[in-house]
């Protein structure tokens, strides 16, 4: 048969974005805030549950002494000098593992808050097992009402009274970004994400320890959350044209549910017309983008 080839057909490429993006169970999960001159600010939050280390000892009624956070960063990005603070609350609706959340979802809170908790210093590029000082007022709203703390298929439970955490780092004019998992650990590793309460019994000096698990092996629902302030990027570095249909010559792709390029491919329609397609076999199609570095920010031995 004859063999035909084209490099002629025109390409238009759009600039689009929507925070309808599937975020669910992530492998990874992500906290903080990029700056970014040509993306603006781009914000990610997590939103999960929190399940008990184990069965709650009913003989006994405790005092809270103090509460620490355990977390495993996997990577730590940004201003490591700068104080950096967390901040969780409580959120109003029960999530399920079977249920989709988006990146751009609205978290309804109770209203409960702990904020000002200051993260230790951070090491960037390594990764950071740390410990966090968290309020007392956290660990005594846990265990305010004992009889909820069990699990059930049945009966309102843990997961009922405490629905679960929205994790954020405050606004900082030096942000950092860190990611961790909050997947259950391989079969002989320890739990690296928890609370740990540390109590002692009324009326004795007896010493008791309990945790609240992020990366359970019985999973918790948890989903990243992600804000784009394309505003907020230097005005002769910004995005001109998002969601507006024009046809730029310059597209963009961004990590995080943020902007993305869409393709049309206008000119496939004439090759149809000109060609009988029933008797046509493709043997290669490529499309060929030219990456663009400013040699600054975006390398190609970063980007």
């Amino acid at each position: 048969g004859t063999v035909y080839s084209t490099d002629t057909i025109s390409v238009i490429t759009y600039t689009e974005y929507g925070d309808s993006i599937g975020s669910t169970n992530p492998a990874t999960s992500y906290l903080g805030q990029i700056k970014d001159p040509y993306f603006g600010t781009t914000t990610a939050e997590i939103i999960s549950q929190i399940r008990l280390g184990a069965a709650w000892n009913e003989e006994a009624s405790y005092i809270v002494d103090s509460i620490k956070l355990f977390l495993k960063l996997l990577t730590v990005s940004g201003n490591t000098d700068v104080p950096q603070f967390l901040i969780f609350s409580e959120i109003d609706k029960m999530i399920y593992n079977d249920t989709v959340y988006y990146s751009g979802d609205p978290v309804p809170l109770t209203g409960k808050s702990w904020s000002g908790i200051q993260m230790p210093k951070l090491r960037a590029d390594s990764v950071n097992e740390i410990e966090i000082e968290i309020p007392v007022s956290f660990g005594e709203y846990l265990i305010r009402d004992t009889s909820k703390l069990f699990y059930s298929s049945t009966d309102p439970d843990f997961r009922n009274y405490f629905n679960g955490l929205y994790f954020q780092l405050a606004p900082s004019a030096s942000p950092v970004f860190v990611s961790m998992s909050f997947d259950f650990p391989g079969t002989y590793e320890a739990y690296s994400n928890y609370f740990t309460v540390y109590m002692h019994e009324v009326g004795t000096t007896k010493s008791y320890e309990f945790s609240f698990i992020l990366d359970a092996f019985s999973t918790n629902a948890c989903y990243n959350r992600f804000v784009h302030d394309f505003d907020a990027a230097e005005p002769d570095k910004k995005i001109q044209h998002i969601n507006d249909g024009y046809p730029d010559s310059l597209a963009y792709v961004q990590i995080l549910s943020g902007v993305y390029t869409r393709i049309s491919i206008p000119g496939l329609d004439d090759v149809k017309e000109l060609l009988d397609m029933s008797k046509v076999s493709v043997n290669k199609a490529r499309l060929v983008f030219p990456i663009v570095y400013d040699d600054e920010i975006y390398k190609p031995a970063t980007v």
